[in-house]
């Protein structure tokens, strides 16, 4: 995601959109339930959801 925000790919916000939702559906997806990567990524997408909710930036 670095690389693609630093070659201004993201040109709409639904493209930044789906590429957060799939590195949390992926951080889930490869490691366990009780470790903290996973933990982590059901925390982090709550708050960027939250945080576009705010923003008025959510689809």
């Amino acid at each position: 995601m670095w690389e693609r925000l630093k070659s201004n790919y993201y040109v709409t916000k639904s493209l930044f959109i789906a590429d957060m939702m799939r590195m949390f559906h992926n951080c889930r997806t490869y490691n366990q339930q009780d470790s903290y990567l996973y933990r982590s990524a059901n925390t982090l997408e709550r708050y960027f959801i939250n945080k576009m909710k705010e923003a008025d930036l959510w689809p």
